[in-house]
C-alpha cells in the first residue's frame, strides 16, 4: 500500500481506452475534469482495475456513441470521483443488484466488473454508489480517503432547547459522523436511532415512522435514495435531509422528485441541521 495519484490513474486509463473509442463507427466523447488532487493510499493495480471496469461498463452502455464525463475533486478529506455516461441507463431492479457478483445484463458478461469495483473501493476505506434511470444514463460515484485526511468538522452542542419526543433516524456509514450527529440531536431532546446501511435503515423505517430522516446517499450496500423513498412511503410528513459530500452533484429538481426536502453538503454546520429539523418538525406537527 503506497501513495497513489488518482488523477494520473484516470488520465492514463483515458489514454488506454481511447483507441477503442475512436476506432469504431460510434463516437464517444470524453470530458475530463480533474482538479489538483492530494494522493490516496492503496494498491495502484487494484484501483486501476476498479476504474478500468467503471470506464468499460460506461462505454458498453453507449453502443451508439455518447458522452462520458469524468471528474474528481477533493472535499473534506476525500477524493470524490464521478463517472457519468449518457447511455441506456438501468431500471430500479438492475440498479439494486448492480454490485452483486455474477449479476449481468450483457450477453457473455461475467457479472464481476462492478462487484470487483465495490470490493476494491471498500478495501481502500472508500464508498461507491450508482445513480441511474432508463434512458438517462448512469453515474458512478466513488469516494476514497486521502493519504493525510483533513480533520472533519463535527457537529457540536448548539445550546438549544429540548425538542420533545420527536424521533430522528440518522443514516451514515462513517461511525464518527453518525455518532456525532446522533449525539448532537439527542442532546437537544430528539429520540435518535442510527443505521450504517440501507438495509438497517429500511428495517428501522418499517418498525415506525420518523419525524425526520438524515441520510447520506453513498452507503455501503445500496444508494441512500432507497432510504428516502421508504421514509416518504411510510409517512409523507417525514422530513428527509440528504447530508452528503455529493449533494452539489444533484440538481434541486432531481432531489425534490426523489422525495428529499433539504440537501446539506458535508461538513455540516450543526446549527443549520438543527434549524432544518426544527422547521420540519414544527411544520408536520401543525399540519
Amino acid at each position: 500500500m503506497g501513495p497513489i495519484d488518482i488523477a494520473r490513474v484516470l488520465r492514463d486509463l483515458v489514454q488506454l481506452v481511447e483507441p477503442r473509442i475512436t476506432g469504431g463507427e460510434s463516437q464517444i466523447h470524453i470530458e475530463l475534469s480533474l482538479q489538483p488532487l492530494p494522493e490516496v493510499r492503496g494498491n495502484p493495480n487494484k484501483l486501476t482495475e476498479a476504474f478500468l471496469n467503471i470506464l468499460l461498463n460506461a462505454m458498453d452502455a453507449m453502443p451508439q456513441g455518447g458522452t462520458l464525463r469524468i471528474s474528481a475533486v477533493e472535499r473534506s478529506g476525500e477524493i470524490r470521483i464521478a463517472v457519468r455516461d449518457s447511455g441506456k441507463g438501468m431500471a430500479r431492479e438492475e440498479l439494486a443488484r448492480a454490485f452483486d457478483p455474477f449479476f449481468t445484463t450483457k450477453p457473455g458478461g461475467t457479472g464481476l466488473g462492478l462487484s470487483t469495483v465495490y470490493r476494491v473501493v471498500r478495501a481502500h476505506g472508500g464508498s461507491v454508489f450508482l445513480d441511474s434511470e432508463p434512458g438517462k444514463g448512469t453515474s458512478v460515484f466513488v469516494s476514497l480517503p486521502i493519504a493525510s485526511p483533513v480533520e472533519e468538522k463535527q457537529p457540536g452542542p448548539a445550546g438549544r432547547p429540548s425538542r420533545g419526543e420527536h424521533s430522528v433516524l440518522v443514516v451514515d456509514d462513517h461511525p464518527a459522523v453518525r455518532e456525532a450527529t446522533a449525539e448532537l440531536l439527542g442532546g437537544q431532546g430528539y429520540v435518535v436511532e442510527t443505521a450504517a446501511t440501507v438495509a438497517d435503515a429500511l428495517a428501522a423505517i418499517e418498525r415506525r415512522p420518523f419525524a425526520a430522516v438524515v441520510t447520506d446517499v453513498g452507503l455501503p450496500d445500496r444508494a441512500g435514495w432507497e432510504v428516502v423513498r421508504a421514509a416518504k412511503q411510510r409517512s409523507r410528513q417525514t422530513l428527509v435531509v440528504l447530508v452528503s459530500g455529493w449533494g452539489s452533484h444533484f440538481s434541486p429538481e432531481d432531489v425534490r422528485a426523489r422525495g428529499v426536502d433539504l440537501v446539506l453538503v458535508k461538513p455540516v454546520d450543526p446549527d443549520e441541521l438543527l434549524s432544518a429539523i426544527d422547521r420540519g418538525v414544527r411544520s408536520s406537527t401543525a399540519a
